[in-house]
């Protein structure tokens, strides 16, 4: 994950994972 939050250029915080799963699942599920 820390690739990902470096290459966005933003602070990682644990706390997103749960909104950024959703996100992907959105997604994903289309």
């Amino acid at each position: 994950m820390y690739f990902y939050s470096h290459t966005m250029g933003i602070k990682f915080d644990p706390d997103m994972i749960p909104i950024l799963l959703q996100k992907v699942r959105e997604v994903y599920d289309k």
